[in-house]
């Protein structure tokens, strides 16, 4: 999918600057000959083209970018688009960066864009550079996205800014996210602290009170953030993206008028599965909160509102349309979850699967 991944490879991680000497670049004495060649590039040559960039105008980034990059499907024009986003987010913004070599032979680096206090956690990226004379070029993996339809995997987290063994959870998700992109959603409902709207009835039928919890694919319930709950989670999450989606959502719009959404979403269902007891839910979250949580970072994918619709004796093959009335001003970063789950009277964990998910951004 074009969409796979695009916000996670978009080159740019976002980061607060504060003196934190773990996003110092290495020492030229401690790095390989090409490590050090690729910290030149950077200082002499990337940077200052990234600071040339303007709000209209950001060939001088691009220049260093093959025609034919590809990273996981994500090309060249992608990523001019998501630089022309980022100046257009940022009022003279301040760069630098972090990047390390991988692979001496294959140029593989691990690299941030920074921008001085932005206000997000670190999720570095992953590239690959080609030799361009004696500078380098932004070259990519190469891959092209899967062309069968998977399935999505989606991860709702119990926790609190008042929790202090919550952020493990969070930072695991956050790295689940970093891995598998647009792969992978998730939701942060936040418990007896004031950020979240209300969700006691997801909360009473799942039946989780401890913070925190981790539920993936609706059927999977893990509580703690132990070394040896955390663990399970990147099995559990590699085994849902790699099965043939049952379900698809796709080409979801929206239109607004003063409090009421009215938003539209293809089905297929190339699984054959029943509606019977089957529900499209829907969440608005906020994508990045100003409140912290328990470790000081900031809280993302927050709920701010959630509803179910039932899906009963729908055609689920075609364009659904639905209403939402909206009760609160959404903040800038808001976006939408949707996802189509299979959701019985009781709560079990073996059928109350989760089949699909799609996240899209609300922009007011």
């Amino acid at each position: 999918m074009k969409l796979k991944a695009l916000t996670l490879l978009l080159l740019i991680a976002f980061l607060v600057i504060s003196g934190c000497e773990r996003f110092t670049k290495p020492e030229p004495a401690e790095a390989s000959v090409v490590e050090a060649e690729i910290i030149d590039f950077f200082d002499n040559s990337f940077l200052p083209a990234i600071e040339s960039m303007t709000t209209t105008d950001v060939s001088s980034a691009m220049a260093f970018y093959s025609d034919n990059y590809l990273n996981n499907g994500i090309t060249k024009s992608d990523i001019e688009q998501e630089y022309l986003t980022l100046m257009g987010n940022f009022t003279n913004p301040v760069f630098s960066y972090s990047v390390m070599c991988l692979n001496d032979e294959t140029l593989k680096i691990q690299w941030n864009l920074i921008v001085e206090e932005a206000n997000t956690k670190d999720l570095p990226v992953t590239d690959y550079l080609v030799r361009n004379g004696e500078n380098f070029l932004f070259y990519g993996d190469q891959i092209e996205p899967p062309t069968e339809e998977k399935a999505i995997a989606f991860i709702e987290v119990l926790t609190a800014t008042w929790c202090p063994n919550c952020p493990e959870l969070e930072e695991k998700i956050d790295e689940l996210k970093e891995t598998y992109g647009n792969s992978l959603y998730f939701v942060e409902y936040h418990y007896q602290d004031g950020l979240s709207g209300d969700f006691s009835d997801i909360q009473g039928w799942y039946s989780i009170y401890s913070a925190p919890t981790g539920v993936i694919q609706g059927v999977n319930i893990l509580v703690g953030s132990e070394t040896n709950a955390l663990s399970q989670y990147d099995g559990l999450v590699q085994t849902i993206v790699n099965q043939d989606a049952e379900i698809t959502l796709k080409n979801f719009t929206y239109s607004v008028d003063g409090s009421v959404y009215t938003l539209n979403v293809d089905f297929q269902n190339p699984g054959n599965i029943s509606s019977e007891d089957l529900y499209l839910r829907y969440m608005m979250v906020e994508d990045t909160s100003s409140t912290m949580n328990y470790a000081g970072h900031p809280c993302r994918n927050v709920m701010l509102q959630q509803n179910r619709i039932a899906l009963n004796d729908e055609d689920l093959n075609g364009t659904y349309t639905f209403t939402h009335t909206c009760s609160l001003t959404l903040p800038d970063d808001a976006k939408i979850i949707v996802l189509v789950q299979k959701m019985d009277e009781t709560y079990s964990d073996t059928t109350c699967k989760v089949y699909y998910a799609l996240e899209a951004n609300l922009n007011q």
